[in-house]
């Protein structure tokens, strides 16, 4: 009988080590954010503590179906934006299995206070009224998107909806990535891209996030946010976008 209990209680003490292990959980998450861009973060998260936050973006159609060149005379298969220096993007891009077709916007589009003034070329398809407005709308729709890119199945398109190689594009031979293109980056911006993305991961990691985290930017440079009780030295713009892409990826752990 004795032997039964301590085998017992050895069971029972290793099934509690095992209940006891600290609980590592992976996480993506995905929004819009600068306004021009899908933002991804995967995470890895240690018992509610995060360990390790990368971040990348995927461009959206005005830039990779921007147009390299314009001229005097538009082709059919642009949509123009006028300005002091007119800009061209393809009419018919694809996306996975949607055909898109690009019409100029009457005005920029606004939502929630905040003006998309890039976004001057409005993509239509069956079940898609306007690719922006979708993508805004649900973290899915933003996966979809991204998942598209990812695989490679978005090109700028004819009438008809082939392969459009007449018209030369910004992404073509580059890439639909920020980090695959060196974006906001040389011996001129010191920090750029991916050094406000780093010291915005350094800020978090190491602590549990808090979504309610007051974010406040300096008034004076190098104009540093503030994340809670953390001085951070990010200068980007946008931080609180990519903080709030931060959170939906963590709200998927057991935390």
């Amino acid at each position: 009988m004795k032997k039964v209990i301590a085998l017992l209680l050895a069971v029972f003490a290793a099934l509690t080590l095992v209940a006891c292990a600290p609980k590592e959980e992976t996480a993506v998450g995905y929004r819009v954010v600068h306004k021009d861009y899908v933002g991804i973060v995967n995470l890895v998260v240690l018992d509610g503590v995060i360990q390790e936050v990368e971040i990348d973006e995927y461009f959206l159609p005005n830039t990779w179906a921007k147009v390299a060149i314009t001229g005097e005379t538009a082709p059919a298969d642009v949509v123009v934006v006028p300005g002091t220096t007119p800009a061209w993007y393809a009419k018919y891009i694809v996306i996975g299995d949607k055909q898109f077709t690009g019409v100029l916007r009457d005005a920029a589009y606004v939502a929630d206070g905040v003006t998309y003034s890039k976004q001057m070329v409005k993509y239509s398809a069956t079940g898609i009224e306007d690719l922006l407005v979708w993508l805004l709308a649900s973290e899915a729709n933003c996966e979809w998107y991204v998942q598209q890119l990812v695989d490679n199945k978005a090109f700028v398109a004819k009438d008809d909806f082939a392969v459009n190689t007449s018209l030369y594009t910004w992404n073509q031979g580059n890439g639909f990535t920020k980090s695959e293109t060196g974006y906001w980056s040389g011996s001129n911006y010191p920090l750029g891209r991916a050094g406000n993305l780093a010291e915005l991961a350094e800020a978090v990691e190491g602590k549990v996030f808090n979504p309610d985290a007051t974010l406040v930017r300096a008034t004076v440079d190098p104009k540093v946010w503030t994340i809670g009780d953390a001085v951070s030295g990010a200068t980007m713009s946008d931080l609180p976008d990519y903080y709030k892409l931060i959170g939906i990826a963590y709200a998927k752990t057991g935390k």
